[in-house]
């Protein structure tokens, strides 16, 4: 009976271990997609602060470039911090190299974006030859942040099938812990 008390608390201890790691894996993958949707709203709020600060020249826009730099310096700060934020949690090494990859084109989007922001002040036409490149470079970065995105999806399914077998694990093992024990006690009544 001492036998089987133990094989019983240490199935339910590994079970509970197991799935709690599962829980946590799913914590963090809920938060790594939360922080690169945030990420990816930037990117396309940066483009909108090009577009709208070439659109202030326009007496009749009613926007004004304050309000456009504002609006610039605080998206590029969000996602600058959101794309730290995942290269602060335990995420898989292609993930990291994923974020890695994203830096490069991120930075040069960003300057990009503050130079026809401030040519568009004093150079509007040479802004809006600027255009056709800042676009490039947009794509580019919609490029890497959907690696990042693709990467993130194929983790997180690899969480969820290792999270779904260890469970199957869990309950077989517990399946067998309970039979045996009605068989062990069966015994124990009648014999």
């Amino acid at each position: 009976m001492f036998a089987l008390v133990a094989v019983c608390g240490g199935a339910n201890l590994w079970s509970t271990t197991v799935l709690t790691t599962g829980l946590l894996d799913a914590e963090t993958d809920a938060d790594m997609l939360q922080s690169h949707m945030t990420a990816d709203m930037m990117h396309d709020a940066l483009r909108a602060d090009v577009l709208a600060a070439l659109t202030s020249l326009s007496p009749g826009s009613g926007l004004s470039m304050a309000d456009v730099k504002a609006g610039m310096k605080e998206h590029t700060e969000t996602f600058r911090a959101q794309l730290s934020h995942e290269g602060e949690l335990d995420v898989s090494d292609e993930i990291r190299a994923a974020l890695a990859d994203v830096q490069q084109p991120l930075n040069e989007y960003i300057a990009a974006a503050e130079r026809l922001v401030a040519l568009a002040e004093t150079d509007p036409a040479n802004a809006m030859a600027g255009l056709t490149g800042f676009m490039k470079q947009f794509e580019a970065l919609e490029g890497a942040m959907g690696k990042v995105t693709d990467v993130m999806a194929t983790d997180a399914m690899a969480s969820i099938t290792s999270a779904n077998a260890n469970a199957d694990i869990a309950r077989i093992m517990i399946a067998i812990v309970v039979a045996a024990g009605l068989l062990i006690a069966g015994l124990l009544a009648f014999g």
